[in-house]
């Protein structure tokens, strides 16, 4: 018996709620049109080295008046693009050469006006593709990354309209990988949606990619097999792809197990090499971008991170996520919950798959803590306003961010560990976080979404007892992170907290300026630091501490001083010379946030840390996998 059902059969013995195999979803409705589709768009690339493409729509319904409108931000990345900047020389005729009026009327809307009943309307237009991120469009003669958003001016009112897609490629770009539904005729290069969520959720690569392709049982449909591609897109000198195709497989099935059942037909890992990170999660793949000599483990991660999110947020999604509204901001206070518990389990996910070892892992964790404690932002910002700010802040973070806010996604994860040793400790070890996750996912996964009272609400019932004292300090507060509670629950304790070995020297204090430097140039200072009040600004330029020269950092300079030591820093600011002094205070003290696991711990927490680590899969079949080889 899979371990996920004994997870569930133990909680629904204590009386916290039976969770139901997630669904599939469902299949989009098709607008009532005699040819099947309300519209097609087609995309030309004739001039790759221009990083142009040409979009043509074509419309046998429109009418005068409508508007089209391009998408101003992309689901998962909230900040306002505006990227119908990148939209130039629109255009519309009848079809048959007669040109129709399309006229600007917004920063990213435009208006039909013609006379008469044109058979069809066909509007041009050309794409500036030189965004080479996870949400942006790039094209060049190698090959090209098309995400939907920048990509499609769509009829307003109409988005619940069938559409077609048709891409004319250039013969050097052999592959197509896209998501994108096929369409009925079965042309390889033709696909066909039932919605422009769809096509705003299927970015598509064009070249010449490395597909591997493996299948996973669907565990609530054991005779369901569904197919599964990674590709890669770009330079792999420092690849090697069976590897990457193993572990990601291993990754799959381990996500698959905890949330026990499949919702897709298939799905499309997006690996464009171009020397550069980031991922952004769709419902049916993830667009990833990575370096060419990956550290492959950090790798691992994002691609557990964004695979994770195909449930925890593409379809167990904050009430206010959906249905996309891509012309305006949307706000919601539930991002540490899409994205901090994604941060949470995604290196989780690794260990349980065995791809990280115990030390590996909480070395992970560790960083998160360290992270999250550096900043002063956690005394001013809560959890819920740094979510319902990311579009001001967390995605324009300026110099001062971290002593204002915090990032949902780390102190995200460390609440989410805090979470579960919580969830763990009040319900006796019958449940857990997982429990709750997939509780909301049975209940929230539809059309509705959850709401932040509803997640802390299937987190009271998975413990059995109440939590608004956590929730009201670490969630809605800003009180500090305490960390007992799940150090002891799983059998851990810091590095510090270690009996010290025998003749061991005590480690010196680092003096400390409480502020970063990068390249001579004051980037930003610490709130309450030794700068913070002390005439010196972000910009300024840092000459010397005490007459001796900076070169870069100070940092190899201030191990010449002591904690306590009034120093002179010379600074330029915009090309004044001046002089101010300042007292060194000790280097924080981070790393006694560094985890590990105590020997000493009870029977009873070590019987919990290895729940925690245990795989969905069950232990034998992660042996067959790994070899016995934890973090191989």
């Amino acid at each position: 018996m899979r371990l996920i059902a004994s997870v569930l059969l133990l909680v629904a013995c204590t009386g916290a709620p039976t969770v139901e195999p997630p669904a599939l979803d469902p299949l989009p409705q098709a607008a009532p049109v005699s040819d099947g589709a309300f519209g097609s768009y087609t995309l030309r690339f004739p001039q790759p080295g221009t990083q142009y493409f040409e979009v043509e729509l074509v419309l046998p319904h429109a009418e005068s008046g409508m508007e089209l409108r391009m998408a101003a931000w992309t689901p998962g990345s909230y900040l306002i693009r505006d990227y119908a900047k990148h939209v130039d020389t629109v255009t519309a005729d009848d079809g048959a050469g007669n040109p129709l009026s399309i006229d600007k009327v917004g920063k990213d809307t435009w208006k039909l006006e013609f006379a008469g009943d044109p058979q069809q309307v066909v509007v041009r237009y050309r794409v500036y593709a030189a965004e080479l991120n996870v949400r942006g469009n790039w094209v060049e003669p190698s090959f090209a990354q098309l995400n939907g958003a920048p990509t499609y001016l769509i009829p307003v009112g109409h988005e619940a309209a069938t559409y077609d897609v048709r891409l004319e490629r250039p013969d050097a770009w052999a592959k197509i990988s896209t998501a994108l539904p096929p369409h009925p005729s079965g042309e390889a290069n033709r696909f066909r949606v039932g919605h422009y969520d769809v096509l705003v959720d299927s970015p598509i690569v064009l070249g010449y990619s490395t597909v591997s392709t493996f299948e996973v049982a669907d565990p609530a449909r054991p005779d369901r097999m569904v197919r599964h591609r990674l590709v890669h897109e770009g330079d792999l000198t420092g690849w090697n792809t069976d590897k990457a195709a193993r572990d990601v497989e291993r990754v799959t099935r381990e996500i698959i197990g905890f949330w026990g059942g499949i919702p897709y037909d298939d799905y499309t890992y997006l690996n464009l090499v171009v020397d550069k990170g980031g991922g952004l999660e769709h419902k049916a793949s993830t667009l990833m971008h990575a370096r060419r000599w990956p550290n492959h483990k950090k790798w691992l991660g994002l691609v557990s991170h964004e695979y994770f999110h195909t449930w925890n947020v593409k379809r167990m999604r904050p009430v206010e996520l959906g249905p996309f509204d891509l012309s305006a901001e949307r706000y919601t206070r539930s991002l540490w919950i899409a994205e901090g518990l994604t941060s949470y389990y995604d290196d989780l996910i690794l260990r349980r798959a065995g791809l990280l070892d115990d030390e590996e892992y909480l070395g992970r964790m560790s960083d998160n803590l360290r992270t999250v404690q550096r900043k002063p932002g956690r005394f001013t910002r809560s959890l819920e306003d740094a979510s319902l700010d990311a579009w001001i802040k967390y995605y324009q973070a300026d110099e001062n961010h971290d002593n204002v806010s915090v990032s949902y996604y780390s102190k995200g994860a460390v609440v989410g560990f805090m979470l579960d040793a919580e969830i763990r400790d009040r319900s006796g070890g019958w449940a857990s976080l997982d429990d709750c996750m997939r509780l909301v996912y049975s209940r929230h996964s539809g059309e509705s979404g959850f709401t932040p009272e509803q997640f802390q609400a299937a987190c009271e019932e998975v413990a059995t007892v109440p939590l608004d004292d956590f929730f009201e300090r670490y969630v809605r507060g800003t009180d500090e992170l305490d960390y007992s509670t799940a150090v002891r629950v799983f059998g851990l304790r810091f590095k510090t907290d270690a009996p010290p070995e025998e003749d061991e020297e005590p480690t010196p204090t680092t003096p400390w300026l409480g502020m970063s430097v990068s390249g001579g140039t004051v980037r930003s200072i610490v709130k309450d630091g030794p700068c913070w009040d002390a005439d010196v600004i972000a910009q300024d330029e840092l000459i010397a501490i005490d007459g001796y020269r900076v070169h870069g950092s100070p940092d190899a300079l201030l191990k010449q001083f002591r904690v306590g030591q009034e120093v002179a820093l010379t600074l330029s600011r915009r090309g004044q010379l001046r002089t101010t002094s300042v007292v060194l205070a000790p280097m924080p003290d981070l790393d006694r946030y560094a985890l590990e696991i105590d020997p000493q711990a009870p029977i009873e927490a070590k019987d919990r840390r290895k729940k925690w680590l245990a795989s969905a899969l069950g232990e034998a079949e992660v042996e067959e996998e790994t070899g016995g080889k934890s973090g191989e």
